[in-house]
C-alpha cells in the first residue's frame, strides 16, 4: 500500500527483469547490461516513476500504462534495440529525447520519454498497433 521503490540491475550476460508497482507512487529502476536483456515494467495505482535502461546489448522494452500519471523514461542504449509501450484505452503522451511528441492519446495521463530506441511500437486498446516507428 505504500510507496515501492524496486532497482534490478543486470549483468554481462543476457537478463530477465519484471517489476510491477503496488497502490502507492511507485519508483521502478531497471538497468541492462552489456547482454541483449528484456525488461518488463508496470506501474501500480499511484502516480509512478520508472526508468528502463536496455544497455550495450539488443534489448526489448516492454512499458505498461497503469492508472496513475507515470513519468517514464525508456532508454535503449547502444544496440539495436526494441520497445513496446502498451496503452491501453489509457491517456498518454510518448515524447522524444528532446521532448518532441512521437504519440498522444487523449489529454493529460502518463507521460512517457523515448531515446536510443531503433524500433518502438505504441500497442493501444484491444491490442490494437496505433504507433510504430
Amino acid at each position: 500500500r505504500g510507496d515501492d521503490h524496486i532497482v534490478q540491475r543486470g549483468g554481462g550476460g543476457n537478463d530477465l527483469q519484471i517489476a510491477r508497482g503496488g497502490r502507492g507512487s511507485d519508483h521502478i529502476v531497471q538497468r541492462g547490461g552489456r547482454g541483449n536483456d528484456l525488461q518488463v515494467a508496470r506501474g501500480g495505482r499511484g502516480d509512478d516513476h520508472i526508468v528502463q535502461r536496455g544497455g550495450g546489448g539488443n534489448d526489448r522494452i516492454h512499458y505498461r500504462a497503469s492508472r496513475g500519471q507515470d513519468k517514464a523514461v525508456i532508454n535503449g542504449g547502444r544496440g539495436d534495440d526494441k520497445a513496446v509501450i502498451r496503452a491501453g484505452n489509457k491517456n498518454m503522451t510518448v515524447v522524444d529525447g528532446k521532448g518532441h511528441v512521437l504519440y498522444q492519446q487523449g489529454q493529460g495521463g502518463s507521460v512517457v520519454k523515448v531515446k536510443n530506441v531503433e524500433d518502438l511500437k505504441v500497442v493501444g486498446k484491444g491490442g490494437k498497433t496505433v504507433y510504430h516507428s
